[in-house]
């Protein structure tokens, strides 16, 4: 059977929640909590990586809210599949 052909989907600027990403780090200004909390988001998504200038400070800020993220997020699939399970179980 032959294989169908897909045409690939240029990735939009904004974010499914129509939000703009940064468009970059700056070098020496401290990120807002707010800019900090943007770019968490978009790493924890996948959608861009680490920015290379930021602080070292701000850096581990980043790393730690991206962690907390991620974390958050597969806590909350596993009870959502645990749960799933059980209402599996117990029938309809």
């Amino acid at each position: 059977m032959p294989r169908k052909t897909h045409s690939r989907i240029k990735p939009s600027t904004a974010n499914s929640d129509g939000r703009e990403p940064p468009s970059s780090a700056p070098a020496t200004e401290e990120l807002s909590t707010d800019q900090l909390t943007r770019w968490a988001d978009l790493i924890a998504n996948g959608e861009v990586g680490f920015p290379a200038n930021l602080p070292a400070g701000q850096l581990r800020k980043l790393i730690a809210e991206v962690r907390q993220l991620r974390r958050d997020r597969l806590i909350h699939y596993i009870a959502h599949a645990i749960a799933r399970d059980i209402h599996r179980e117990r029938g309809p």
